[in-house]
């Protein structure tokens, strides 16, 4: 198997010819930045993030559903025909999630050649429940651009303890979904990772569509206190740990504050990343 990760590694740097873009700088995304404010981009097209990335932003995220996305533009079958044809002796089963792996991998080094910036790539979902695969998965993506690459783990038992020995070894992780600062109290004493997540946009869609009310703050409230217990718990950290408020979409509204827009960029979801300071 060594010898296969070898020729994967081999596999995914071949032919990829992504030039640097020129990037323009963005007055508003500025003022953002000087804040204190990190700045991701979370799209797996490389056109509309070619069309919307600054010199303010630092970060791309994509995930498999993103990814699939870029899939069925066809943009990959001549890739996906190479990558079974290497890995066809394999096992059926271990043989999706390392098709899956060279994907996530291929189009993060992509994004990372064309932006410059870090790339959040993600696990397999089938890794989800399997510390070992976790690990496993986890390091060989740092391996392939540690400078570039953060691990996006998921939230669950096994991930709490697989992004926990993942960051021990040096590998920069991203833990979610999270929507409490429960949650993220949790992963904060427990994985101790690079970044965590609110997904405050999804709180008032689910209260509103439940007709729990109308969902108004209650996701920035969550974003907050997730703020407030990261930000004393990481402190007791070698390292920070950054909160990102994710699924910041369209319109928001918040009765702690005047109502405001997020500007539309073609329609792509920002992830506005505090860092806890």
């Amino acid at each position: 198997m060594a010898d296969l990760n070898t020729r994967i590694s081999d596999f995914l740097w071949k032919n990829l010819s992504d030039k640097r873009i020129m990037v323009k700088t963005d007055n508003f995304w500025a003022t953002l930045r000087d804040t204190g404010t990190e700045i991701w981009l979370d799209t797996g097209d490389m056109e509309e993030a070619e069309a919307n990335w600054t010199a303010e932003m630092s970060a791309l995220t994509t995930n498999n559903t993103l990814l699939n996305n870029e899939i069925q533009k066809g943009i990959y079958d001549v890739f996906i025909s190479e990558a079974k044809s290497l890995v066809r002796e394999l096992p059926l089963e271990e043989k999706v999630k390392e098709i899956a792996f060279i994907l996530n991998a291929r189009h993060g080094l992509r994004l990372a050649s064309k932006f410059g910036g870090m790339v959040s790539v993600e696990l397999h979902t089938d890794t989800a429940h399997d510390i070992k695969a976790i690990e496993y998965y986890g390091k060989r993506l740092h391996e392939i651009s540690p400078e570039h690459f953060i691990i996006k783990v998921p939230y669950t038992a096994a991930g709490l303890i697989g992004a926990r020995r993942l960051k021990d070894t040096g590998v920069r992780v991203n833990f979610t979904l999270g929507f409490s600062a429960r949650q993220n109290v949790i992963v904060t004493r427990v994985t101790r990772p690079d970044y965590l997540n609110v997904f405050l946009g999804r709180i008032g869609a689910f209260i509103a569509s439940n007709k729990l009310g109308d969902g108004a703050g209650a996701g920035e409230m969550a974003v907050i206190s997730s703020q407030n217990w990261v930000t004393g718990f990481s402190a007791k950290n070698e390292w920070q740990t950054k909160l990102i408020a994710a699924s910041m979409q369209g319109l928001m509204f918040s009765p702690y504050r005047q109502k405001w827009h997020l500007p539309d960029i073609n329609q792509l979801r920002t992830s506005l990343l505090q860092g806890c300071t």
